[in-house]
């Protein structure tokens, strides 16, 4: 059943984000989209376009619908999120 879930999530970030994003899997059911040259206020607009989109989804396996999908979403931005050891 997580196959169906991630293969959409999957599907649903490279086809919803900016050329010039870089949307990958980091992990095994992590999403991550890369995104350079982004505002922290335009990147959180963009994190809620995607958690809205991701609700919406309509993912199938084995022949069932699944119930409503969520997402969690973090933000992170270099430098303003970094710090020296």
């Amino acid at each position: 059943m997580l196959n169906g879930c991630r293969s959409g999530n999957s599907n649903f970030l490279q086809e919803n984000v900016r050329q010039s994003d870089i949307p990958c899997r980091y992990g095994g059911e992590e999403l991550v989209d890369i995104m350079p040259n982004t505002s922290i206020e335009h990147t959180k607009m963009q994190a809620e376009e995607i958690r809205q989109g991701i609700k919406q989804l309509k993912v199938y396996t084995e022949g069932k619908e699944l119930a409503l999908i969520s997402v969690s979403i973090g933000i992170s931005s270099f430098p303003l999120s970094s710090y020296d050891l």
